[in-house]
């Protein structure tokens, strides 16, 4: 049994973050389908669930390896964009209390001071543009 499940697999994707995250999606939309007391919301949630493991399940039988690597790699460059910003403002409010933070007036760039220096001039190691703030 287990020699045809590797000859089946042999050459396609896979498994990986993305289906992962599709299966949980999934999931969720299960659930929210199940607690939804509306009959056609809860049949839009439950065709939705299948079209979201269809899809899930076409990718890991998949053989275009290319193209499924390409959609996880953009789904894994999307979401590190947003875990990226959580983290940063978990870090910004952890520390609030003993730094302030600014933004560089020319690239945005988010900088971080010490609180209680009076007014003191800030540079941004990214573009080098300096400029007097308050802390």
């Amino acid at each position: 049994m287990r020699d045809w499940v590797i000859k089946f697999m042999d050459g396609r994707y896979g498994f990986d973050k993305l289906y992962f995250i599709l299966f949980i999606i999934s999931i969720i939309l299960l659930l929210f389908g199940a607690l939804i007391l509306v009959p056609i919301i809860k049949l839009f949630m439950l065709i939705l669930a299948f079209v979201v493991v269809a899809y899930a399940l076409f990718r890991v039988f998949s053989r275009n390896k290319y193209k499924r690597s390409r959609e996880n790699l953009l789904y894994l460059r999307l979401s590190s964009k947003v875990t990226g910003f959580i983290k940063q403002r978990i870090k910004m409010f952890r520390e609030r209390k003993t730094h302030k933070f600014f933004k560089c007036p020319k690239c945005n760039a988010n900088l971080r001071v010490p609180k209680g220096k009076g007014s003191i001039k800030i540079s941004c190691p990214k573009c080098n543009e300096s400029f007097i703030e308050r802390t």
